[in-house]
C-alpha cells in the first residue's frame, strides 16, 4: 500500500462515514416513530368517510374478519355560554373510543354502552376548571363527570389534542339555552383495530367502502419528522453518490499504478506469472483499499453517530450492507485496470515505459475517467449552488421583504380558556412599549363578494400596513398610506382567488364586497406565509364597518436594537393584565417562521454541499495526478526541450493544455449533469422554482480555471529542474 494510495483510502472512508451517519439517523428517526406508534399500537388505521355513517354502515367494518374493533369519531362542537368562563370542546365519540385508542384514566371510569349524559375530561381541561380538586361525579354542561384521561405527552400526535377536549357518547347541542343531546351516532371519523396485516385490513375496508380515506398510524407520527427524513435521504443518497465517485477515483488510481507499473508487470510475466495472478494482484489491491477506507469510515462514522447522539448510536441492518458495498464498488473499479494489466505481452511490457507507448486507448481511458470525476463533483456543486438560490427565492417569496423585527400579536389558535377578544383600542397599549416602531392593526372575516355572494376572506388593514412590505404585487400595485388614512374604495386580491374565479384582468374591475364597490388596484402573491391569514381580499381599515365581527390582530415592528424576547414578553404580561382570565395572547416572531424554514432548506444545501465539497477536492486531487504522472513520464523528452533552447514558458503552457482539457470537458459536463438534475433535486426539496442557468454558466468557467489552474501546478517542478536533472531522471 503506497502514499498514492492513500487518496483512494479517503475518498472511500469518507463516503463510508457519510453513509454511516445518514442510515444511523435514518434509524433513528424510524426508532423515534416505533416508539410513538407503541404506545397505541402498530395494528391501528385512521381512517374518514365524505359523509357521516350510520350505525348499520359501521357495522359492516366491524363484520370484516381484517378487523377486530371500530371506534367512531364525530364532530368538534364548541360551546361558549353566557355562565361560562371556559371555550370547552366537546368530541362525541363511541363507547369504546378511549379503548380503541388506549387512553389511560387519571381517575374515574370509561365510557359503557348504556351510560346517557356522562363525559370524559381531558387533562388539561380538568386543571383548568376544576384545579387540584377531583370532578369525578360533577357535572359540566348537565352532563355527569365519569372520568378524567392521564396526561398525554406533546409529541403523541395522535391522542395529544385529547388533553384539552371532553369526551361524550353524544354531540352536544344547545336546546333554548341549553343542552341537549344527539343520540343518532354517525360517524366520518375512524380508528380500526386489525387482525394481522394492515395491509390486508386496509384492502377489505377500501373494497367495502371505496371513497373510505385510510392512513396508517405510523404514518400520521411520521408528519412532523418528515421533514428531518427529507434531509436524512439527501444524506444517504449524498454519500452513494460520493461512494459511486470514490470507486471512479479508485479506477483513476489503478489505472496510472498500471501505467506505472507497466516494466513491472513485464517483468513478472517474463518470470511465469499468468495472467490470471496479475488479474488478481490488481483485484487484490483495489478491495484492499475498499475495504481500508470502508473499515476507517465505519469507525468515524460510528464515533461521529456517538456525537451526535449524545453517545447513542442508532444501529440498523442496513448498516451491515456497507462494507459488501463498498466491496463491490471496489471490485467493480479494479475490473478495467486489471484486465488491462493482464492482457499486456511480456516482450512488450518489458518495452514501454511510459504513458503514450501503449496506444491512445490508455491514455483516453485514464483522462476520460478524470473527466468523470471531475463532472460528478461540480455537478454536485452546482445542484449545491441551485438548492441554496431556489431556497432564497421561495423564503423572499413567501415572506417578501418583511422585516425580521416583525411581531405577530393575535388572540391563540386553541385555548381551554376563552380568548382574548382583541379590538381596534389594544393599539395605544401595543405602542406605549418603547421597543415598538411601528403598529399595524389587521381587521380579518368572511364577507359576501360579487352577485352570488359568495364568502370570501376579507382584510381590512391600517396605515402602516405598506411599510411592512407584507404582500407581494405581482399585478398592479399595491394599497398606499394616503388612500388607507382617506378610506378609498379599493381593493387588492390574491392571485390564487383571481385564478379559481377565473377573473381575466382584475385591475380596474370593479367587485362588490358586502353591498359596497370596490376598485381592484392590484393582484398579490398567494404563498405558504399567507397560511398565518389566509385572505383573498385586502380593504383599507376605513371601511371596518364591513367587518362588525372581525377577528382583530396586529403586526408590530421593533426598534433597531431592541431585545424580541423581552419585548414579546412584556407584550403578553401586559395583555394577561388587560384581559385577566383569558387565554394569554400569541405573539410570535415572523424571523421564527422565515428561520425554521431556511433552516431545512440550509440543512439540505449543507449535507449536499459537504458531500460535493469532499469529491470536488477528491476529484481536482487526480487532475493533479495525472498532470503530475505525464509530466514524469516525459521528463526525458522535457529535458531535451530545455537542452535545446525551449522557454520553461512552453512547458508550462504544455501543462496547462493537459489540465486544461480535463477541466473543460469535465466541468462542461458536471455543468450538463447539474442542470439536468436540478428540476429532480427542487422538487424533492418542495422547491419549485428552477434558478436561472446563466449564473451558475458563469460560475462553472470559473470553476474550470480553477482546476486548469491547480491540475498543472506539478509542472512548477519541472520548471526549476535544470535540463541536466530532467535527463537523468527521464532515463531512470
Amino acid at each position: 500500500m503506497t502514499g498514492r494510495n492513500a487518496r483512494g483510502i479517503i475518498g472511500v472512508a469518507i463516503a463510508a462515514a457519510a453513509l454511516f451517519i445518514g442510515i444511523s439517523l435514518r434509524e433513528g428517526v424510524q426508532q423515534d416513530i416505533a416508539r410513538l406508534v407503541s404506545r397505541v399500537g402498530s395494528d391501528l388505521l385512521f381512517a374518514s368517510y365524505p359523509k357521516e355513517l350510520t350505525p348499520e354502515e359501521i357495522k359492516g367494518m366491524i363484520d370484516l374478519p381484517e378487523v377486530s374493533a371500530v371506534a367512531g369519531q364525530g364532530r368538534y362542537t364548541t360551546i361558549l355560554t353566557p355562565e361560562s368562563e371556559y371555550r370547552i370542546t366537546w368530541l362525541d365519540v363511541s363507547p369504546n373510543f378511549p379503548d380503541v385508542l388506549r387512553l389511560s384514566l387519571a381517575e374515574g371510569r370509561t365510557f359503557r354502552p348504556d351510560d346517557g349524559d356522562v363525559a370524559i375530561l381531558g387533562w388539561e381541561v380538568k386543571e383548568s376548571i376544576f384545579g387540584d380538586r377531583s370532578p369525578i361525579g360533577e357535572y359540566l354542561e348537565g352532563r355527569e363527570i365519569i372520568g378524567v384521561l392521564a396526561p398525554i405527552p406533546s409529541d403523541d400526535i395522535v391522542r395529544e389534542g385529547n388533553n384539552r377536549r371532553v369526551l361524550t357518547l353524544s354531540r352536544p347541542r344547545l336546546e333554548g339555552g341549553g343542552m341537549g343531546r344527539d343520540d343518532t351516532a354517525r360517524f366520518r371519523y375512524f380508528y380500526i383495530r386489525t387482525v394481522g396485516s394492515t395491509e390486508q385490513a386496509e384492502r377489505a375496508l377500501s373494497n367495502l367502502y371505496p371513497d373510505l380515506s385510510i392512513i396508517s398510524i405510523a404514518t400520521f407520527y411520521g408528519f412532523p419528522l418528515h421533514d428531518i427524513s427529507s434531509l436524512n435521504q439527501v444524506m444517504i443518497v449524498s454519500a452513494i453518490g460520493l461512494l459511486l465517485i470514490s470507486g471512479v477515483l479508485l479506477a483513476i488510481l489503478l489505472s496510472l499504478a498500471t501505467l506505472r507499473r507497466t516494466h513491472e508487470i513485464g517483468i513478472r510475466r517474463a518470470v511465469g506469472a499468468s495472467q490470471a495472478r496479475i488479474f488478481r494482484l490488481f483485484l487484490a489491491e483495489g478491495a484492499r483499499i475498499s475495504l481500508l477506507g470502508g473499515g476507517i469510515g465505519i469507525g468515524a462514522g460510528f464515533f461521529a453517530s456517538m456525537a451526535i447522539g449524545s453517545g447513542k448510536v442508532a444501529l440498523s441492518p442496513l448498516h451491515g450492507a456497507i462494507i459488501p458495498l463498498v466491496l463491490i464498488i471496489g471490485l467493480i473499479a479494479s475490473t478495467a485496470p486489471a484486465i488491462r494489466a493482464s492482457g499486456l505481452n511480456p516482450a512488450d511490457a518489458l518495452a514501454q515505459r511510459d504513458l503514450f507507448s501503449r496506444g491512445r486507448w490508455s491514455s483516453m481511458t485514464t483522462h476520460g475517467l478524470v473527466i468523470l470525476a471531475i463532472a460528478f463533483a461540480v455537478g454536485g456543486l452546482i445542484l449545491v449552488a441551485n438548492t441554496l438560490t431556489a431556497s432564497r427565492r421561495q423564503i423572499d417569496s413567501i415572506w417578501g421583504d418583511i422585516d425580521a423585527r416583525t411581531l405577530l400579536i393575535r388572540a391563540p389558535s386553541e385555548s381551554i380558556l376563552l380568548k382574548p377578544e382583541l379590538t381596534l383600542e389594544d393599539e395605544g397599549l401595543i405602542e406605549s412599549f418603547s421597543g415598538i416602531e411601528l403598529t399595524v392593526p389587521f381587521l380579518y372575516q368572511r364577507l359576501p363578494v360579487g352577485e352570488e355572494g359568495r364568502s370570501v376572506a376579507v382584510a381590512a388593514i391600517g396605515e402602516g400596513y405598506p411599510d411592512l412590505h407584507l404582500l407581494e404585487i405581482v399585478r398592479g400595485r399595491d394599497i398606499s398610506r394616503e388612500e388607507i388614512a382617506e378610506g378609498s374604495s379599493i381593493c387588492v386580491m390574491a392571485d390564487s382567488y383571481v385564478e379559481k374565479e377565473g377573473i381575466n384582468e382584475p385591475v380596474g374591475r370593479s367587485v362588490n364586497i358586502s353591498g359596497r364597490e370596490f376598485k381592484v388596484i392590484g393582484v398579490f402573491a398567494t404563498s405558504m406565509t399567507r397560511r398565518e391569514f389566509p385572505i383573498d381580499i385586502v380593504i383599507p381599515i376605513a371601511h371596518r364597518d364591513l367587518l362588525p365581527i372581525g377577528e382583530c390582530s396586529f403586526f408590530t415592528r421593533a426598534k433597531e436594537g431592541a431585545n424580541l424576547d423581552e419585548l414579546k414578553s412584556e407584550i403578553t404580561e401586559a395583555f394577561k393584565v388587560r384581559y385577566p382570565e383569558r387565554a394569554k395572547v400569541s405573539v410570535s416572531s415572523i424571523d421564527a417562521f422565515r428561520a425554521k424554514l431556511a433552516s431545512f432548506f440550509n440543512g439540505a444545501a449543507a449535507r449536499l454541499g459537504l458531500i460535493a465539497f469532499v469529491a470536488f477536492v477528491l476529484a481536482v486531487g487526480e487532475a493533479v495526478s495525472l498532470v503530475r504522472f505525464i509530466l514524469e513520464q516525459r521528463k526525458h523528452e522535457l529535458g531535451v526541450q530545455r537542452a535545446v533552447g525551449a522557454s520553461p514558458l512552453r512547458i508550462i503552457t504544455f501543462a496547462l493544455r493537459e489540465s486544461a482539457l480535463n477541466a473543460t470537458l469535465g466541468t462542461a459536463l458536471g455543468l450538463a449533469i447539474g442542470l439536468a438534475l436540478t428540476p429532480s433535486v427542487l422538487n424533492w426539496l418542495f422547491l419549485y422554482e428552477p434558478p436561472s442557468p446563466s449564473a451558475v454558466v458563469v460560475a462553472s468557467v470559473a470553476i474550470a480555471l480553477l482546476i486548469s489552474l491547480i491540475g498543472a501546478a506539478p509542472v512548477r517542478t519541472i520548471v526549476l529542474s535544470s535540463p541536466s536533472d530532467l535527463l537523468g531522471k527521464g532515463r531512470e
